[in-house]
């Protein structure tokens, strides 16, 4: 240790140096932290460090370096290590690929090694994109997954093996692995009107009755009663403690609500008291303050909703409200095959019940009912269908998903009426065809969030084209108790019409033909 005027100075020790001698070029020791030049001499190293050896517990004790090259700058270039080389079982052994003198060096540097104390260094830094390797495999991949529609296995292991690249392949790699889509949701909406079965699109405002379809027509006018209150709650309950649940305090304004709001025929259903409401606008404000995911949304305000609504309805043991969100499209030739499928699913659906022995016989026969192989509604036939998205969460993608399942519905129907057909004995030829039925105009529901709004989907009968009626009519919102009372409504109404019409046309045109002929 030599001193200055700045402080000691550290000298290594000789076997840190190719040789025993160092020339210090023009300096002297109060200039060698300051490196001013001075003059030249030759300092003898291991006389030195004898003399003035420094004990082993002096706090400003020197650690040595195992080889010279550690006294050389750090490179950031490193070379590749052979994969011998890294092998985990080499404890530091040379390697055996390894030439003879290469291997006597190694053995040298190794034997040096175990006698001195290494100086302890940070790990090389490792390139930008495999520090992502891991998180992406395990953290990253059921959100890539569920954006690439079910694809991400594949690429998920491909990642996986790659994780030895070079960062530039690496982040190439990882910009490939971006979300794709072959087209997006808005677009796909329009070439729609183009394909060979092209789906139109509709409004449900402004209706002329010359110019609408009498079930579009009829639809819109039962739907446009509840998004305006009329008639929404049975008038039994009301009550002073409902008026002043749902009141707004100004009398003017109440006034005209309740003269509306109760149903004077006493033919509708019952409703379910304000405290049971509550929970569900409590549980949606705050879902909708912190974030809450679509499955909050779903088991939390969407499905407590419709089981309500269920629960005091007249039809509640002929239906049922299923959750679909895993439901896939079955077969796919329901639908065009150019088109990514997996991710057209619905949330919700309505399902009529049938009896065990219907299901036993549909089976054997190896005919299904709706649109999906999910088991909970393969032998069911599917009358209502609802999509959620959460508050702001992309209104043309549900548009798009709604309406795919809509149209794999019409394809379905049509080829269960077809095998019907081909049962039933030859009519006169005056007698028009069941192929040629006209199908019942398919209720529709998005719901983004709080606001809950009303769709419809005809066929048009000429095996070629449809209409989606897709700006659709906002019946009711959770955001209030009044706005649950007509989403309530609006879901009772919707199950009349699957148990009075719907069920009863596939009896007729479907179930019937396909059993008899068994």
């Amino acid at each position: 240790m030599l001193w200055s005027k700045l402080g000691p100075v550290f000298l290594p020790p000789s076997n840190a140096f190719p040789s025993t001698f160092i020339e210090l070029r023009d300096i002297d020791i109060d200039s060698i932290a300051s490196q001013k030049p001075l003059m030249s001499f030759r300092i003898d190293i291991n006389s030195w460090v004898q003399h003035h050896a420094i004990p082993a517990t002096h706090p400003h004790t020197v650690r040595t370096y195992p080889t010279p090259c550690a006294l050389q700058p750090a490179s950031h270039k490193r070379k590749r290590t052979a994969l011998a080389d890294m092998s985990p079982n080499r404890h530091g052994e040379p390697s055996p690929l390894a030439t003879p003198s290469k291997r006597r060096r190694e053995q040298e540097a190794f034997s040096v090694a175990n006698d001195l104390d290494e100086t302890p260094r940070a790990p090389y830094p490792a390139p930008y994109p495999a520090s992502y390797t891991l998180p992406l495999q395990l953290e990253h991949f059921s959100r890539y997954e569920e954006r690439t529609g079910g694809r991400g296995a594949e690429q998920g292991s491909a990642r996986g093996s790659s994780a030895t690249n070079s960062s530039s392949a690496s982040g190439a790699s990882w910009a490939s692995q971006k979300r794709k889509r072959e087209t997006s949701p808005q677009k796909a909406l329009i070439e729609r009107r183009h394909a060979s079965y092209n789906i139109l699109e509709g409004r449900l405002d402004n209706l002329k009755v010359k110019d609408t379809p009498k079930s579009v027509f009829d639809w819109a006018k039962r739907m446009q009663r509840v998004a305006d209150r009329l008639g929404i709650i049975h008038r039994q309950q009301d009550t002073d403690i409902m008026r002043q649940e749902l009141g707004t305090g100004d009398p003017d304004i109440d006034e005209r609500l309740f003269r509306d709001l109760f149903d004077t025929s006493n033919t509708g259903p019952s409703a379910p008291t304000p405290s049971e409401l509550r929970e569900i606008t409590d549980e949606a404000e705050d879902l909708d303050r912190t974030g809450g995911s679509e499955a909050a949304w779903n088991s939390g305000v969407h499905h407590p909703i419709l089981t309500i609504a269920r629960k005091y309805s007249p039809h509640r043991s002929h239906q049922s409200w299923r959750n679909v969100t895993t439901a896939r499209i079955h077969p796919s030739e329901l639908w065009s095959p150019q088109e990514k499928l997996p991710s057209k699913k619905v949330d919700f659906a309505l399902a009529l019940n049938i009896s065990d022995e219907l299901k036993e016989t549909l089976q054997s026969a190896n005919i299904a009912l709706s649109q999906s192989d999910h088991a909970p509604i393969i032998r069911n036939p599917i009358a209502v269908s609802i999509e959620t998205k959460m508050p702001n969460a992309g209104t043309v993608e549900g548009l798009l998903q709604v309406e795919t399942w809509a149209a794999a519905q019409v394809a379905l129907l049509r080829q269960l009426i077809s095998r019907a057909e081909t049962i039933i004995k030859p009519r006169p030829s005056d007698t028009p065809t069941r192929s040629s039925q006209e199908l019942p105009t398919l209720p529709l529901i998005l719901v983004e969030g709080h606001e809950w709004r009303f769709l419809l989907f005809r066929d048009n009968n000429d095996n070629k084209s449809a209409t989606f009626y897709r700006n659709g009519i906002t019946f009711g919102r959770t955001t209030s108790l009044l706005g649950c009372y007509q989403i309530i409504a609006g879901v009772q109404l919707l199950m009349e019409w699957a148990e009075m019409e719907y069920r009863p046309w596939m009896q007729e045109f479907i179930l019937q033909p396909l059993v008899s002929g068994k």
